[in-house]
């Protein structure tokens, strides 16, 4: 059900929904410590995705609807989860305060409506606010997970900038976990691109501690690390020479 509330709000809502329709994922024998990325491919959480989006993916879709024994390495069988009920507000208003929120009860236990031991909740919200005419944003993005067994809660604030004529980049979030064990996590991604010059440069850092985990609604590839990479290039648009045209 898709019921537009207002010209700058939007409601959508599903019960019991069957995706199978979507196309499968392709067959994966992962053998790495790491766990597999798959793209979502469910309209229901497709639409106003980019919302959602973070440096850091606070938000990984695919969680709601996966099985959680599966997702914790207890060999068995791949077995998607039920969802039951699911629920999305979306929207903007005139001046550039977008928001979203989404909240899903799945059973992950026996794929059953009549047992609600083995359900799961998930809630997640959104708000970005645009700065300096829409080029930039702040936002913040929240989720909270809950089980019979255990429950977490993360909180995230990350920014966008476009400066100096959209030639500086500066992207950035924090990130605070808190599960059995609270954690944190930053990202800082600087790049410097001029226009006119033949210089550019860029930097890229990450800082997560042994305790960070945002697995039980977002995906992480490993935590306990710290990184710094960057470098500086040079550009000539028009080189004259007979190996080259850039």
């Amino acid at each position: 059900l898709k019921y537009l509330i207002t010209q700058d709000m939007v409601a959508d809502i599903t019960i019991n929904p069957d995706f199978g329709q979507i196309e499968v994922d392709p067959a994966d024998i992962n053998l790495t410590y790491f766990e597999t990325y798959f793209v979502e491919k469910r309209p229901f959480f497709m639409e106003n995705a980019t919302l959602f989006d973070t440096p850091i993916e606070v938000f990984y879709s695919r969680r709601v609807g996966t099985n959680r024994n599966y997702i914790k390495g207890n060999w068995q069988s791949k077995m998607d989860a039920l969802v039951k009920y699911a629920g999305k507000l979306s929207g903007k208003t005139m001046k550039g305060l977008s928001f979203g929120s989404i909240a899903a009860i799945t059973n992950d236990g026996h794929n059953s409506w009549g047992n609600k031991e083995n359900n799961s909740m998930f809630l997640i919200n959104r708000v970005t606010q645009d700065l300096f005419e829409g080029n930039s944003y702040i936002g913040y993005l929240g989720t909270h997970y809950t089980d019979s067994n255990m429950s977490s809660t993360v909180n995230s604030i990350d920014m966008l900038s476009y400066l100096h004529e959209n030639q500086l980049i500066i992207d950035w979030q924090y990130i605070y976990s808190q599960n059995k064990l609270n954690g944190e996590g930053l990202s800082f991604e600087l790049s410097y691109n001029p226009s006119q010059h033949a210089v550019y440069t860029w930097m890229d850092f990450e800082y997560f501690d042994k305790n960070f985990n945002i697995d039980d609604v977002g995906y992480l590839y490993r935590n306990n690390l710290q990184k710094l990479q960057g470098g500086i290039g040079f550009y000539w648009p028009e080189l004259d020479s007979p190996f080259f045209e850039d």
